[in-house]
């Protein structure tokens, strides 16, 4: 099995797949949350830490 997962500025992805043969996976998994990690990045330019107790 192999996961994988992208923490963007406003949503947290993971999907989690078998590895069926070479080149070929199974989705077992794929989840989202909405997280707005990005929210208020345009006025400071940083990521606010009330931002990442949403993760």
């Amino acid at each position: 099995m192999i996961s994988v997962i992208d923490i963007g500025t406003n949503t947290i992805l993971m999907l989690t797949a078998e590895i069926v043969s070479p080149g070929v996976l199974r989705v077992v998994d794929d989840h989202h949350e909405i997280a707005r990690l990005g929210r208020g990045v345009d006025a400071s330019r940083v990521i606010l830490p009330v931002a990442f107790d949403r993760l």
